[in-house]
């Protein structure tokens, strides 16, 4: 690529090549794809003007030159698995105290009954008789229910 520096004027370039070299392709920036033109070499030399600030990309054909070759099959690297910190098993919550099931029996029904649901609020009552008697809810859900009725 030869590039013109200054940004304030135009300059004539000239490049002078080794015996090696037999062509030089420059890279058409306006055609997609970078199409190559042939350029004329005169006696090993290339004069060519450039704009300020601009650039153009030559391409060099030597024809000793042999590009290589990928090979056609190679392995990929052998994959490696992130090291981790061992996983610990999620802890198991604690099992709710009958004393908390019925408050949240409790805490349902006075809801239902705020909202004018009574046979809502009625269910929940009975079943912290049933289920949860002993518990300080119990006692309290059987006064709830003799007021209901």
């Amino acid at each position: 690529m030869v590039v013109n520096r200054k940004f304030f004027e135009s300059a004539e370039m000239t490049i002078t090549f080794s015996d090696d070299v037999k062509s030089i392709g420059e890279l058409d920036r306006t055609k997609k794809g970078g199409v190559v033109k042939q350029v004329e070499l005169k006696n090993r030399e290339f004069k060519f003007p450039l704009g300020a600030g601009d650039g153009r990309l030559f391409r060099i054909r030597d024809p000793s030159y042999t590009p290589p070759r990928a090979a056609s099959k190679i392995p990929p690297p052998p994959k490696k698995e992130p090291k981790r910190a061992p996983r610990t098993p999620p802890r198991q919550p604690r099992p709710k105290t009958p004393e908390e099931l019925a408050r949240r029996l409790w805490s349902s029904a006075n809801n239902y009954l705020a909202n004018g649901a009574v046979k809502l609020a009625t269910r929940k009552l009975e079943e912290i008789v049933k289920k949860y008697p002993d518990t300080k809810y119990g006692p309290m859900a059987k006064n709830k229910l003799r007021s209901l009725q």
